[in-house]
């Protein structure tokens, strides 16, 4: 079968393959939340009410951090003609798009918040922000991808700027920009480290590796799983 990736899934494959294994194909793992990934559900889904609101003219509403935020919210709604809130884009193995749940799709992502800087014109610019509750971990990786994807749905933009918007810190992270002529030599690099997955499945080799949140990890048989 094809196993779809994402930024999440990649950056769970190249920190362990063997936790891939049981996340996605035998599906021992589970997703269970607990209060920080409720807090942080709670706290998008108010940043999402607000670039709405921000669209209308309408105040603010939410939690101190999120209230925080929202000149960020209103500076980007103000300079872009075209708002896209929790936008989900698909591809094929060709770099295609696609649907979301198409049998074809290879690769899936989803931002918070995306904004066209003109909504008919060739040559215009996107920009992404995708907000962050908990420690501030700056990861160039994760924007990087959004920039590929942007560039290759929307084929009017000649460049894409992505930003990690880390709330409680009140900060950003800084944005990373790519230009259209950059995208070739991006997809190679993400089609080169995505195209591990499937040869490790036909392989079937998912050997365990060392990482910072094995102490988190449900793979109880893993040797370094520490209980």
């Amino acid at each position: 079968m094809t196993i779809a990736w994402s930024y999440s899934r990649l950056s769970d494959f190249e920190n362990c393959p063997l936790l891939f294994k049981h996340k996605y194909i035998l599906k021992t793992i589970k997703f269970v939340p607990n209060a920080a990934t409720e807090r942080g559900s709670k706290l998008h889904k108010q940043l999402e009410r607000n670039v709405v609101r921000a669209g209308t003219g309408q105040a603010p509403v939410g939690d101190p951090e999120v209230l925080a935020a929202h000149p960020i919210i209103e500076a980007f709604v103000e300079v872009h003609p075209q708002i896209f809130i929790e936008d989900k884009m698909a591809f094929t193995k060709r770099m295609r798009p696609t649907g979301y749940f198409d049998k074809d799709v290879w690769l899936r992502a989803v931002f918070d918040l995306g904004g066209l800087s003109s909504t008919h014109n060739a040559g215009g610019s996107a920009s992404i922000l995708d907000w962050k509750t908990g420690q501030y971990r700056p990861n160039k990786d994760q924007v990087l991808l959004y920039n590929m994807c942007a560039l290759k749905f929307w084929d009017q933009i000649e460049s894409v700027t992505s930003a990690l918007v880390f709330i409680d810190h009140k900060k950003s992270a800084p944005p990373v920009t790519t230009t259209r002529d950059q995208l070739a030599d991006l997809i190679d690099e993400f089609s080169d480290r995505a195209e591990a997955i499937p040869i490790a499945e036909k392989k079937d080799e998912w050997p365990a590796q060392k990482y910072w949140a094995c102490r988190f990890c449900g793979v109880n048989e893993c040797r370094y799983v520490k209980r």
